[in-house]
């Protein structure tokens, strides 16, 4: 019998958010709907680091899994 595979999850995709005047790490979370942790994971910060205008952050855009269609 052969051996099921696992297939693995593929990682968020991200995109590329440019620091404005004003921005806070919380507030760019809230803005594209991420958590706090993933964005600071996603660009390797902690919760005391500063980010400056002009600075690049990835911000994680997860693919929704599709719900089964029921049988």
């Amino acid at each position: 019998t052969p051996t099921p595979t696992e297939t693995p999850t593929p990682p968020p995709r991200t995109m590329t958010y440019t620091v404005k005047p004003g921005d806070t790490p919380g507030s760019i979370a809230r803005q594209f709907g991420v958590t706090l942790e993933d964005l600071l994971e996603a660009n390797g910060l902690t919760p005391n680091d500063v980010i400056h205008p002009g600075d690049t952050l990835e911000i994680p855009v997860y693919t929704p899994t599709p719900t089964p269609t029921p049988s």
